[in-house]
């Protein structure tokens, strides 16, 4: 089942919030794929505090242990709202546009960060199969390859200089199941990542 947010689109009105507690309530105990989107930045401070916004978080937040996939792009104020705490036990597909603080890290499948930097999100990163990484440090994208040994497919857009969180040495990594690698980076910081991999499969 899939639920789906977009501020643009739907008014949190008091009709909207119960018609969205009903429907996921009725869903039961399928799956759930949850897409949030409300990142506007004439969300004012008292919609996020206490408004129609936070109430759905609220709403969202009791069906989470059924959430499967979930991609959030929110205002960092409902992200944190949204995270802490959160049920990430069945979580495998995590997509972000703003760090949260989430206490218990996902162990996921897929990830796709952009502009979050991996040093702020706490995730297990052993049975990663799927990345998509962009506009961050190419000492981030190094580290995650190096974390996640079943990695099949990454793809590292926009990527930009070292943030020095991690570091970049001159060992090998040899991601022997990775199949695909797409990179959009400057050519300047090419060397950080072609000189640390050797990937038979490609």
């Amino acid at each position: 089942m899939t639920f789906i947010h977009k501020a643009k689109t739907l008014r949190l009105t008091e009709s909207y919030l119960k018609f969205s507690a009903d429907w996921l309530n009725r869903s039961g105990t399928l799956p759930l794929t949850i897409i949030f989107i409300h990142s506007r930045a004439s969300v004012d401070d008292a919609d996020i505090a206490g408004g129609p916004a936070k109430a759905l978080v609220d709403i969202i937040k009791r069906h989470s242990s059924r959430c499967v996939s979930l991609h959030l792009d929110l205002h960092q104020s409902l992200m944190q709202s949204f995270c802490d705490p959160l049920s990430v036990d069945n979580l495998q597909n995590l997509s972000i546009k703003t760090y949260p603080t989430s206490q218990t890290p996902p162990n996921l499948t897929y990830l796709n960060l952009i502009s979050v930097q991996l040093q702020h999100v706490k995730v297990i990163c052993e049975n990663l199969t799927h990345v998509w990484f962009r506009y961050v440090g190419v000492d981030g994208c190094i580290e995650v390859i190096r974390r996640a040994p079943l990695l099949e497919y990454g793809t590292f857009g926009h990527v930009f200089g070292s943030q020095f969180v991690f570091p970049i040495t001159p060992t090998v990594y040899h991601p022997d199941k990775l199949r695909f690698l797409r990179l959009h980076i400057d050519s300047s910081w090419d060397f950080g990542i072609t000189r640390t991999l050797a990937v038979p499969a490609l």
